[in-house]
Formats: structure tokens, C-alpha cells, sequence
């Protein structure tokens, strides 16, 4: 039903136009025309004139009552109708969006007048339009009602956060226990932010969601055209813009499921357990924005021994948290049985690329006042700093007693808001080797300086201490065997009283004759072993590294 009465309209631009201007279209009576095709080319009876036209005002009389009393009907239905129910601007039809002006509005119109062609000759009636009495639609007393939702409710991300989709256009989605073929197609708008290794995200209908890692990067092609031709790369090559149309191809995204994150209730931690489900197709995938969820996903301590800031490609992981970096913490719980820090790491690259600076900033870590660790054998359950030893042959380590004066007040915040220590380490003492002739520059540090030297005490267990380059099996078991014999005796054991008990006459005519030793090899292992170096390095006058 519609409003104004031009239910009997057509659809046609002639009948628009005229619902628009407010003026009837001109029509005819159907049983006018019929009667005048029937009666064209012959003349009319003056006697029956009179008769036809009275039958026929009769009958046109009738017509007009019975379309009025349909139209009243027509009229209060659809008041009733207003009345019960909100108007909806979909259900109008398409035409009544053309403005119309108010003086020529069709709810001023009369409805008898507008469907007889405009003429007053039917009756009037009391009843009115529901487009008249009723109050306009900015007048109503109700809010515009939304349709109703049937989909679950469900956050859905914006096309801005996401990467794209799950697809199984390529490949079907699968999982087994030995990997698993998740296929996502790349938004065009989104394909120059994603790399190899880059982590995301895909939700699960529940609250989960399933933490992967981007293994593999592809380009397949839209449509099938062999662009592996001459003409084709002659063509591209002398493009203006660029020949990448990204319409023309599927971007596509492999990804390797790393676990699943979840929450056991809705104010419980995160945590994680293996990729048992795939997702479902059509799933948006998304950047990882929380850091929580990347540190619970790769299963990083949230706090201990820091050692840097998660990176892909070389590129820092920002996530949407303060700070935005995701810390990379060593984990450094004595209670889960760990004796002290019983971790292997292996820091290699380039020369000049800051091996040594990473190492000693997390050495650093280790030195902090509140990093102590129980004593096993302590019974009062003492807690104690580590006591950290560094061999620095190249003298790069000393310069963890400096501060960095190139810090700012910024660099500060952001290291302490991620439990980084940095500055200098007070304590920091440089264990130097007295050696006769050298000496120690110390020019690239001023932390505290002790000399030490090595007693000759310390061969009797490590005999590879005085064992020259180049001596062979038998030479060096018959060191040895002279090494235990002195060690038994009552003299100082020192290298010099060494030496000289390996030289006297006696005691190489004891083991040569003896047949312990010998002749050639006795006379070798003598020579190896009086070497001027040993005698720079053993009981010089200095505090044996023992005694330290």
C-alpha cells in the first residue's frame, strides 16, 4: 500500500513526472474508448443520444461510489497500520526520493480528486489521508529501531588491523602432528608490512586465538598469463608507473602455528598450550598488538636477566603496550633447580658489530644488589651476589666500571621500565698477571688494578700448565712422571728448584738407567720445559692468583 493514493500509478517516467508535479495525469475511461472504437466511422442516433448519456452518468456514478468506499477501506488500513507500526524507510518505493516542494506536496493533494484526473464531481468524505493527519517522520515519538542481529557477538577487527584472511582456495587447511597447512591471503594494502618470521594472530570463536609465525611468502598469479615472454618484460621495463599491479596477483602467507593462547577464565593469567585446532576460513589475520601475548606465546620469562628487545629481520617487534618493544628476559629462577645461572649462549656475528657491547651489558644484569642467590650449604639460608669472572685476554671488559655518559633521561625511562640495569658496576676490579718485563697499560679503564702471579704449586694437578707446544705422547708422560716425583720431595716447589732438580747429573742418570726414561726423551723433555717464558710467569712478586 502507498501513500498520497497512487497505488493505481505505473511505474513508467510520464507517471512519476506527473506524481512529482502534483497534477493528475489526463486518462481516459477504458469503457469510453471501447465505445468509441466501436462506433468509429458511422454516425449516431439522435433518438438514443439522450438515453446512452444518462446510462452512461449512471454507470460512471457507481463507479466513482464503489472506488470511493474501496478507497476509505484502502485509507484506514493503512492508518492502522502507521499507528501500530514504525515507518521504515525501506519499504517506500524508489520515486519518493525525488523532492518534492511542500506547496505541491501529494499529502495536500486530494486522493478523489488525484485518481478522477482532477475533476470534483465524487463525493467528498470525512476521512483523510494517513500522510495528512498522521505527524511527520522527524516528529515521531520513537527512535529508528536497528535491525536485529543474529551473528554471535564478536568484536570484528578492522580491515586496517588485519593482514588478510584463512583461505582454502590453495591449499586446505589441515593440522597433523608432525606440521600443519594454514594458507592466508595478503590484503594489497597490507603486503608491503609483512615479512618472513613476522608473528600473528588468528581468533578462535571462544577467546582463543592461535599464535603462528609467517614460514613462507608467495606470489601466484590472478589470471592465467605467461608473463615470462620478451614482449611482456620489454613492456613492463618501459612502464612509467609501476609494473607491479598488486590486483593482478594473490599474495599469499604460510603460516606455522607456534601454539595456542587462552585463558582458563576471564580474569585468569594467559597462557599456552600446542596447536591442537585450526582456525576457521575467512578468519582475519592479525598483527600481534599485545606484548603479553607475544612474551606468553614464545614462552619468555617476564622478568629475569635482560638480555635485548625480540626482533624479525632486524626489525624491532612494536606491539600497542608501554613501552612498545617486547623484552627478551632470560630466566633466572633458582626455585625451579637451576644451580645458579645454568645457561649456554652463543653470541657471534661480524667484527665491529657489538659482540662484546651485548656481552657486557648482560653481564651487567647480573651485578645488581638485588640478584642473590641461597647458599646450598648455608644454614642460616644466606643470600649472596654471584662472584662473575671474566677472562679478557683483548682488554674489552674493564669498561664495564665506566658510565655512559651519552644516555638520556629518556634512554633512563625506558630501561627502567623494563627492569634494564645500566651504569657502572662499582666493584669492578681488574685481575692483572705479573709478568717480568711487561707491563700492564691499564689506559682503557680506571677501575682498581691487582697483580697476581701464578705459583708453580698449581702444576702438580695441571701439568698442560708447563706442557710445551710440539712434545710428544711418550715425552709428556715422562713429564709427568717427573712432576710427581718433586712434588714428593721436601724442597719449595717452585720452577726455578724445578729446574734445577731436572738438570743435576743424579737424577737424569736415576731414570735413564733405571730405564723409566729414556735417554732421548729425558734430554727433550728438559729442553721443552727450560723455557724463559715459564720463568716470567711462574712465583713472580705478586699475590698468588691462590690466595685472591
Amino acid at each position: 500500500m502507498i501513500l498520497g493514493g497512487v497505488s493505481s500509478m505505473k511505474y513508467e517516467d510520464a507517471d512519476i513526472l506527473a506524481f512529482i508535479s502534483g497534477k493528475s495525469k489526463p486518462t481516459q475511461d477504458p469503457e469510453k474508448d471501447a465505445s468509441s472504437d466501436k462506433n468509429a466511422g458511422s454516425e449516431e442516433i439522435p433518438g438514443n443520444k439522450n438515453e446512452q448519456l444518462e446510462q452512461k452518468s449512471l454507470e460512471h456514478k457507481d463507479l466513482e461510489h464503489k472506488d470511493l468506499e474501496h478507497k476509505d477501506l484502502e485509507h484506514k488500513d493503512l492508518e492502522k497500520d502507521l499507528l501500530t507500526e514504525s515507518p521504515v524507510s525501506d519499504s517506500l518505493p524508489g520515486f519518493e526520493e525525488f523532492p518534492v516542494s511542500s506547496a505541491e506536496s501529494p499529502s495536500e493533494v486530494d486522493p478523489h480528486n488525484f485518481l478522477n484526473g482532477g475533476s470534483s464531481t465524487g463525493p467528498t468524505t470525512g476521512s483523510t489521508t494517513a500522510a495528512s493527519t498522521l505527524p511527520g517522520e522527524d516528529e515521531l515519538p520513537f527512535e529508528a529501531f536497528d535491525d536485529y542481529d543474529f551473528e554471535p557477538s564478536r568484536s570484528v577487527p578492522s580491515l586496517d588491523e588485519a593482514f588478510g584472511i584463512v583461505t582454502t582456495g590453495i591449499e586446505p587447511l589441515e593440522i597433523t602432528h608432525s606440521g600443519a597447512t594454514i594458507t592466508g591471503y595478503i590484503a594489497s594494502a597490507r603486503r608491503s608490512e609483512i615479512r618472513l618470521g613476522t608473528y600473528v594472530v588468528v581468533p578462535y570463536e571462544g577467546g582463543e586465538k592461535l599464535f603462528a609465525r609467517v614460514g613462507k611468502l608467495q606470489y601466484r598469479q590472478e589470471f592465467a598469463v605467461d608473463d615470462a615472454t620478451e614482449i611482456h618484460s620489454r613492456r613492463m621495463l618501459n612502464a612509467r608507473a609501476s609494473p607491479v599491479n598488486e590486483a593482478d596477483y594473490k599474495f599469499l602467507a604460510c603460516l606455522d602455528p607456534l601454539c595456542i593462547l587462552y585463558r582458563k577464565k576471564a580474569d585468569s593469567s594467559l597462557t599456552r598450550r600446542m596447536a591442537d585446532r585450526i582456525p576457521r576460513p575467512n578468519t582475519p589475520i592479525l598483527p600481534v598488538t599485545d606484548r603479553l601475548e607475544v612474551q606468553t606465546g614464545l614462552n619468555i620469562p617476564e622478568e629475569g636477566v635482560f638480555l635485548g628487545h625480540l626482533s624479525v629481520g632486524g626489525e624491532l617487534v612494536k606491539t600497542h603496550s608501554e613501552p612498545e618493544t617486547v623484552a627478551y628476559y632470560l630466566r633466572n629462577d633458582y626455585l625451579m633447580g637451576d644451580p645458579l645461572i645454568f645457561r649456554h649462549m652463543l653470541v657471534c656475528g661480524s667484527t665491529g658489530t657489538g659482540k662484546t657491547f651485548l656481552s657486557k651489558n648482560i653481564l651487567r644484569q647480573f651485578m645488581t644488589e638485588d640478584n642473590r642467590y641461597r647458599l646450598r650449604n648455608s644454614q642460616d639460608k644466606a643470600r649472596k651476589n654471584p662472584c662473575l669472572v671474566i677472562m679478557d685476554p683483548q682488554d674489552e671488559y674493564s669498561q664495564i666500571f665506566e658510565d655512559n655518559e651519552t644516555l638520556t633521561e629518556e634512554d633512563k625511562f625506558r630501561f627502567e621500565s623494563e627492569n634494564v640495569t645500566y651504569g657502572r658496576v662499582q666493584s669492578t676490579k681488574a685481575f692483572v698477571a705479573k709478568v717480568e718485563g711487561q707491563k700492564y697499560p691499564g689506559d682503557k679503564s680506571r677501575a682498581e688494578q691487582v697483580e697476581f702471579t701464578i705459583p708453580f704449586s698449581l702444576v702438580e694437578h695441571n701439568s698442560w700448565l708447563i706442557a710445551a707446544a710440539g712434545m710428544s705422547e711418550l715425552q709428556y708422560i715422562g713429564l709427568e712422571v717427573l712432576l710427581g716425583d718433586f712434588f714428593k720431595s721436601s724442597v719449595p716447589h717452585t720452577y726455578q728448584n724445578f729446574i734445577n732438580h731436572i738438570e743435576n747429573e743424579g737424577t737424569r742418570s736415576h731414570y735413564v738407567d733405571s730405564g723409566k726414561l729414556h735417554e732421548s726423551s729425558y734430554d727433550g723433555i728438559v729442553r721443552r720445559v727450560s723455557s724463559r717464558f715459564f720463568s716470567k710467569v711462574f712465583d713472580r712478586d705478586a699475590t698468588p692468583i691462590t690466595e685472591i
